[in-house]
């Protein structure tokens, strides 16, 4: 009896010994997890929107921004969306400003619309329109305000206006140009009598 009992011991521990030589044997040629080739930037979109069209309003439900382009990419880690090639429009006191560039960044709460590259800005005024263009521009819809940070170009009538820097306040009509401001006032400019001009350097208001 005891002879069956110890051979049964035996063949016990064999058997467990050739399974646990088996398990290692197959994790051994089990093939490693696949790394994710996701690009950072990829992991960092939560949605993205083809033919985006937004329209946002204010408290009394008058309608301040109207952006559209062909694709809108959300950001989750800095809560901001990237348009690519924006048409925009905006209104405030009674005017309209059309405008364009390469790209645009919206915050969530589209309290902030930053506009970059080939920035294009223009309105119908009684002295003729008014062209913005600059590389960088910020809409600030609370404040009903634009700035541009960087060097700006306004055209009017014929007549241009170059600066530093440029803020134009909407709901008062009036805009303001900085830091080493520059002047082409053209004589008879209605007419387009362009040949007869003046040149003057000069810190600027105007419209």
């Amino acid at each position: 009896m005891r002879r069956r009992t110890g051979a049964l011991r035996a063949l016990l521990a064999l058997a467990a010994l050739a399974l646990l030589a088996v398990v290692n044997w197959w994790l051994l040629r089990s093939p490693a997890p696949v790394p994710s080739m996701a690009r950072p930037d990829q992991q960092r979109i939560d949605y993205a929107l083809a033919d985006f069209h937004g329209r946002f309003f204010n408290q009394d439900g008058g309608l301040t921004l109207d952006v559209r382009g062909p694709s809108l990419r959300h950001d989750a880690r800095t809560r901001t969306a990237e348009i690519d090639n924006p048409r925009f429009v905006l209104t405030a006191a009674g005017n309209t400003w059309q405008g364009a560039s390469e790209r645009a960044h919206i915050e969530r709460d589209a309290d902030q619309l930053v506009l970059v590259g080939n920035v294009e800005l223009s309105s119908p005024q009684a002295r003729g329109l008014l062209q913005v263009t600059t590389e960088h521009l910020v809409f600030k819809r609370e404040l009903q305000q634009l700035h541009a940070p960087v060097p700006a170009r306004i055209e009017q009538g014929g007549n241009e206006l170059m600066g530093g820097t440029l803020t134009i306040w909407l709901n008062d009509e009036r805009l303001e140009l900085g830091n080493d401001v520059h002047a082409i006032l053209r004589d008879d400019a209605g007419a387009g009598n362009s040949e007869s001009g003046k040149r003057a350097d000069r810190a600027g208001h105007g419209r």
